[in-house]
């Protein structure tokens, strides 16, 4: 009974220690997020728009969003949306014979009701079935918003029709996205209402990089990246540093992989070129870019790719709201390219202390149906954006009708500068302590 007793002691001492530890990490965390953006009085209309978010305590979930780790996982349990709207798919193809789709979440009363349309483009082997894509179309749904979540080449079921697949070059498919979704919206009357974007993580990097490309000529009046990795060498680097950090690409490798291996036997045909070896063998995004992204697309080497597909935020006309946490565990705060970032009076950066990649909650003691922090954040900028009419875009007009097309920008990507060493310099001198965290 004494042995018991003090067992029983040894675990209660453990459990408030646990608990003392928690409470201070958890209080080290409450602090609203910080803002980096030009000192103009653009920038900060911006900012006040989402004054709610931007400018309060960030109360992370005391458990969930302790280390960005923890949290990033939490996000792939989180249950789908109880209540969806009106849903409905269209396929649409691509100038080489390839197939995207576009899945579709409309409010109550339809498309043809809606005060605004937002395209969501998930992340790398993420689709419109993700859990974290769908909460967000139900809450830009609630919002009077039409909600599209596009599909990229070979993912979420959709067939191979050409040596294309979904990457971190699909920017150069959205004008033929946005002319179907215009297509469609024409269809029931409301062709010109406004069209706003949402990119998480790689369709962040997507999204940046057509925003920059199609410059003046945007159609989007407002843009939001998510946990998103702009500069995908400086992120590949940081998924190679270290074991933690080895283990996750190599779980993000494997299952690239496996959707992958989805199309050798019906659409082995698109995949000649391939080094098949490599592929089979790879550990790293990296291996698996240089063996079957580099093959198909035309890219030499991976740092070839990386670059091409860099955005150029002061070519961006686009209102942008740039989200992430600075305990990401796949985008390391300090190569988040904040010096070219702010150059641009319209992109503003929000860092908050928790939230991992795509991790954050609704709270401690919210459920987990409950809209999230970023979810909360990004709905309320568009908003606001589409209700100030400042930045309306190439309204109702199709990309390439107004002279935007998927290979406008070959000469920029045939000779884009190499000036990463540098960048990353200026990157970690701008952040400070921070880039050590």
């Amino acid at each position: 009974a004494s042995a018991r007793s003090v067992a029983m002691a040894l675990v209660a001492a453990a459990v408030a220690a646990a608990s003392v530890l928690v409470a201070q990490r958890w209080q080290e965390s409450l602090r609203a997020p910080t803002l980096h953006h030009a000192d103009t009085a653009e920038a900060r209309d911006m900012v006040a728009a989402c004054s709610e978010q931007l400018l309060a305590v960030h109360r992370p979930h005391a458990l969930l969003e302790l280390a960005g780790s923890l949290s990033s996982s939490a996000m792939l349990l989180r249950p789908p949306p109880l209540v969806h709207g009106a849903r409905e798919s269209q396929l649409f193809e691509l100038a080489d014979g390839g197939t995207a789709r576009l899945d579709w979440q409309h409010p109550t009363g339809g498309a043809k009701h809606a005060r605004g349309c937002v395209l969501l483009l998930p992340g790398l082997n993420n689709s419109s079935s993700s859990s974290y894509v769908q909460h967000t179309m139900a809450h830009l749904c609630r919002a009077g918003l039409s909600a599209v979540c596009i599909d990229y080449r070979g993912v979420g079921g959709l067939p191979l029709s050409s040596s294309r697949v979904g990457c971190a070059d699909a920017w150069r498919d959205l004008p033929f996205a946005v002319d179907a979704i215009r297509a469609l919206l024409e269809g029931v009357g409301n062709g010109n209402v406004p069209l706003a974007a949402i990119g998480f993580s790689m369709g962040g990097a997507v999204l940046t990089k057509f925003l920059a490309v199609t410059g003046e000529k945007t159609p989007f009046c407002a843009a939001v990246t998510v946990s998103s990795p702009f500069a995908l060498s400086a992120a590949m680097r940081t998924l190679e540093a270290s074991v933690h950090a080895r283990i996750a690409n190599f779980g993000l490798t494997q299952l690239a992989k496996l959707n992958f291996l989805g199309h050798i036997g019906s659409h082995r045909a698109h995949l000649h070129g391939i080094d098949w070896r490599g592929f089979l063998l790879s550990a790293s995004l990296r291996q698996l870019e240089e063996s079957v992204i580099c093959k198909l697309h035309g890219y030499d080497t991976a740092e070839h790719y990386y670059e091409a597909n860099r955005p150029d935020f002061l070519k961006v006309r686009t209102p942008l709201l740039c989200v992430h946490a600075e305990d990401d565990p796949v985008i390391a705060i300090g190569d988040v390219p904040v010096a070219n970032m702010i150059a641009n009076p319209r992109v503003v950066l929000a860092v908050t202390r928790r939230g991992g990649h795509l991790g954050w909650t609704g709270g401690t003691f919210k459920s987990p149906w409950a809209p999230t922090w970023a979810e909360l954040l990004v709905v309320r900028f568009v908003i606001s954006q589409i209700e100030s009419g400042k930045s309306t875009g190439e309204s109702g007009k199709s990309l390439r009708e107004s002279g935007v097309s998927p290979g406008q920008d070959k000469r920029e990507l045939a000779h884009e500068p190499k000036r990463l060493a540098d960048e990353a310099a200026r990157n970690r001198s701008a952040w400070g302590p921070m880039s050590r965290l």
